[in-house]
Parts: C-alpha cells; sequence; structure tokens
C-alpha cells in the first residue's frame, strides 16, 4: 500500500487536468460564481459534475507552492481509504487459493489507473464500502453518515444509501439525515446562502441534464462503437431491469424470509451496475467496480463445493484480469473512445452476471426453504448478517 501511494513522490508527480478542474470550480465556488458553468468552457467531458461540498474542499488547493503536497495527499487518501474498505470486506489472513491473489493485484491496477488521473473514485468507492460495512456490523448511525458523505462527494454511491434504507432502521436515517444537512449547510458559511443554495440547484440540474448526455464508455456506448446498436438496448434494459429489484428488494426479502443476507456479492451486482449503466463511466471510473474483483472471488474461495470454489473463483479472476489487463495491451488503454475498452464493459458485464446468478440462486432456494419450514408459506425470522 505505501509504495503504491507514494507513487506521486516516487514519479514526481503533479497536478493534471482532473485537479485542474477542481481548483477551478473550487476557486469559483468561493468567489460567488457557478463552477458548472465556469468548467464547462472545456466542454462536456471537462465539466465539473461534483457537489458544492466537494468543490468547498478544493477551494484554495492550487496555490503553487502547495499543489505537489496536495497531489500525494490526495493519491494517499483515495488509497488508503479503499484498501482499509477492503480489508474490512475480506481478510488475507489465512491460506488462500492462488487466484485470490491476481483478484487482488487486478483491483490495484485499476485503482492505480484512477489515482495517476487524480481522480475522486477511489475515495468514493472506498467511503460507500465502509459505510456498507458499517451497516453490516449494527453501526447504523455512521453507515448513514459514510454513505451520505459518499453520495454528497459524487451521486454514485446513492443506489446503496436508498437501498439500505428501505430496512428502516432508525439510527441509520438519523445518520443520514444528519450527515446531509451539515454537508448542505457547511458551505453557506462560506459562500452565503443564496449562493449555496443556487449552486445546490445548478448541481441538481447538471446531473439530470448529465443522464440524458454523451455516453462515454458504458456498455451501450461501447456496443454501439462495435456496430451492436440492438444488443446495446437489450443488455441495457436488461441492466435496468433485473438490478433495480436485487438492488432495492434483496435486503428487505432476506430479512422478510430470514436469509443470511450475501452482502458481498450484493455489491458487486451495485458496482458492476454503476459502471455500466452511468454515462459518465471511463477507463479511470472502473475503479468504482475493482473492489468487486476481489469480493466475488473470496465468495467463491470460501465455498465448500470444490468444483464451485475453482471453476466460479478462476472465472472471475479471469475476468477481473482482462479489464484490469487493458492498459498493458492496447496502447491507447487511456482513451476511453477506443474500441478495445469493449473488453472492460463485457468483462465487467459478466461479473454482474455471475452475481445475479448468485443472489437469484441465493433468494430461490430462502423461499423455498421457507416455504417447506410452513407449508407453503415463508416464515419471518431476524435477519442474520454475513
Amino acid at each position: 500500500m505505501i509504495t503504491f501511494a507514494f507513487q506521486g513522490l516516487l514519479n514526481n508527480q503533479g497536478p493534471n487536468v482532473v485537479l485542474d478542474i477542481y481548483y477551478q470550480a473550487g476557486n469559483a465556488f468561493i468567489d460567488g460564481l457557478n463552477p458548472y458553468d465556469i468548467t464547462l468552457v472545456r466542454g462536456p467531458f471537462g465539466q465539473f459534475k461534483n457537489s458544492p461540498f466537494f468543490a468547498l474542499l478544493m477551494a484554495g488547493m492550487s496555490k503553487p507552492e502547495s499543489q505537489m503536497t496536495v497531489v500525494r495527499l490526495w493519491v494517499l487518501l483515495g488509497m488508503s481509504t479503499c484498501i482499509i474498505a477492503l480489508n474490512r470486506w475480506y481478510r488475507l489472513s489465512k491460506k488462500k487459493p492462488l487466484y485470490i491473489a491476481f483478484a487482488y493485484c487486478a483491483a490495484l491496477l485499476d485503482l492505480i489507473v484512477s489515482l495517476s488521473a487524480n481522480q475522486s473514485n477511489a475515495l468514493i468507492v472506498g467511503l460507500a464500502l465502509l459505510g456498507i460495512a458499517e451497516y453490516r456490523d449494527g453501526r447504523y448511525f455512521w453507515s448513514g453518515v459514510l454513505l451520505m458523505l459518499a453520495t454528497n462527494l459524487k451521486p454514485y454511491p446513492i443506489i446503496f444509501l436508498f437501498s439500505l434504507a428501505l430496512l428502516f432502521r432508525p439510527n441509520y436515517w438519523l445518520g443520514a439525515i444528519i450527515s446531509g444537512a451539515i454537508l448542505f449547510v457547511l458551505p453557506a458559511f462560506f459562500v452565503g446562502w443564496p449562493q449555496n443554495i443556487d449552486t445546490h440547484l445548478a448541481w441538481f440540474r447538471v446531473l439530470i441534464n448529465d443522464s440524458n448526455g454523451i455516453h462515454i464508455m458504458d456498455l451501450v456506448a461501447t456496443l454501439y462503437r462495435a456496430k451492436h446498436s440492438t444488443l446495446a438496448l437489450i443488455l441495457r434494459w436488461c441492466l435496468i431491469v433485473i438490478s433495480t429489484p436485487l438492488l432495492f428488494l434483496y435486503l428487505p426479502l432476506s430479512h422478510f424470509v430470514g436469509n443470511k443476507i450475501n452482502w458481498r456479492v450484493w455489491i458487486s451486482i451495485g458496482l458492476t451496475s454503476i459502471v455500466l449503466l452511468s454515462p459518465r463511466t471511463e477507463v479511470f471510473t472502473y475503479v468504482v467496480v475493482a473492489p468487486s474483483y476481489l469480493l466475488l472471488t473470496s465468495w467463491f474461495a470460501d465455498r465448500n463445493n470444490r468444483t464451485l470454489q475453482l471453476t466460479g473463483g478462476v472465472g472471475a479472476t479471469c475476468l477481473a484480469l482482462a479489464i484490469a489487463s487493458c492498459r498493458f495491451i492496447d496502447p491507447y488503454w487511456h482513451v476511453s473512445e477506443s474500441p478495445f475498452q469493449l473488453i472492460r464493459s463485457l468483462g465487467a458485464f459478466g461479473l454482474w452476471g455471475i452475481a445475479v446468478a448468485i443472489i437469484v440462486n441465493d433468494l430461490v432456494r430462502a423461499f423455498r426453504g421457507a416455504g417447506n419450514r410452513t407449508g407453503g408459506s415463508p416464515i419471518v425470522r431476524p435477519c442474520k448478517v454475513a
């Protein structure tokens, strides 16, 4: 972790265009301007899309004497948060199958790709994983706080924030509401209420417009470039129709029938769905799906069935390596519009399919078992936590 985290120190890395956009947006926000309009001159791909709170964090960081320090701390923060979050979900403390090491390396490679671009995705996915881990461990208040923080920085984790809210844990709601209120109010102390409210409204408009804007490297965009437009639309609707109920109903249904929650696989469905459906997905966004490399392979590694352990674990690892190795195979790996990047989208779609199959099988077996215990109708038992 230390070796990778200090790549900025080792390579003398400075701020790139991503941090420049963050700096420009932050300074515009502090100066009473609309950060989304100011950065729009860079084009739709270069427009600032993060929250006003994120802009506040970045304000004033563009001083030349502090740029190198900011980059190093930014890399360290993103790397550390993501690694600590992965450690909450799977610890390499016992002898594991060899493919776990390859899956872990694949996740690190995509993490480095994102951090080399100074992006915030590593920090955001790390916070989201930590928030879900807090919920799993019964610390509902801090789960709400962390997931609201992650969602406020960038909207990707909103699917997890809403999904966990459906179980109606009062402390979770309390943490999310308090955190959301603080994150909304805090910028007003620096820019005033009118500027704060106007900027939040502008942020919501940008997010709505962006959902109908130019697609970069989601599943639809990559299949369109490969001249498979009909297949792209079919797979997109399959993703939406299947992922939505599984993401939002799996936890309540598991609670209803007293089934053990398969957290690692459920998270993998959410992460892969984000990457495959978000119009803002690009090469550097694949750090969002990177944790699922380890989450899925570790789930297979923990199975007692030797055949399932090997075939499933090796299959998921091969997909992870195919996604992460694109940067070494494609000379233009950093160009998200490269046709070769179809491998990334198809690899993520494969991981999504594996996770969906596991969850569906889990639910079917749970309902059958509950029905057998009660003569045909599910029985309500306390929800077990994995």
